[in-house]
């Protein structure tokens, strides 16, 4: 996720609702701040996911640091839990000048939670990030829910289906849920997941 969504929300993502399988460990968060903007505060904000001891990657750019000494005495301050990972070697080509230039690059992301062991990755976030997923050619699924709700100061998201489809996925379908429209899409050589308790989806 971007770290806006940490600002806005003050999430965990950790897994509550249901009970985790005998040795199953709760999902590592991972968390895009170029600038270290979450901890870099003026503040005194110290965000849940920063300090429930659960494993959090956070992804930044060295070179967009101004304090460097201070990032380094507060980063001694965190949980051994919170990694913090400088892509500032990586380059980002993503495709499209809608997404913020310093956007860290996703294919460096997902290349270094791959050494990391996770291969499977929910992008959880905004428009932009989600964008940026996608313009990189890095989506093998996607669920999108339209809701017939107007909000006074909408945040355009700038993805359309053209751009869903130039990512690589095709529609399957979709279904009516509540007055919400769920779609989901798969790259064609990708089966869509079914387990037992899953008969409702595709």
């Amino acid at each position: 996720m971007a770290k806006k969504t940490v600002e806005k929300d003050d999430c965990t993502l950790t897994v509550r609702r249901v009970e985790l399988p005998p040795g199953q460990a709760q999902p590592v968060r991972v968390v895009i701040d170029p600038s270290l903007s979450l901890i870099l505060r003026p503040d005194d904000v110290n965000f849940a996911m920063l300090r429930d001891g659960l494993p959090v990657v956070i992804y930044y750019s060295s070179t967009l640091l101004s304090k460097i000494v201070e990032f380094e005495n507060i980063m001694s301050k965190f949980p051994d839990a919170v990694k913090f990972v400088d892509l500032s070697d990586k380059k980002n080509n993503l495709k499209s000048n809608s997404v913020d230039s310093r956007f860290l690059s996703p294919k460096a992301i997902v290349e270094d939670l791959s050494s990391r062991g996770i291969n499977h990755i929910m992008v959880e976030g905004g428009p932009a990030t989600a964008l940026a997923f996608l313009q990189d050619n890095l989506v093998d699924r996607a669920i999108i829910v339209k809701a017939p709700i107007q909000f006074k100061d909408p945040v355009p998201s700038s993805i359309s289906e053209e751009e869903i489809c130039q990512a690589g996925l095709v529609k399957l379908g979709q279904m009516d849920s509540g007055g919400d429209t769920i779609e989901w899409w798969s790259r064609p050589e990708r089966a869509w997941p079914i387990s037992e308790d899953s008969s409702w989806w595709p």
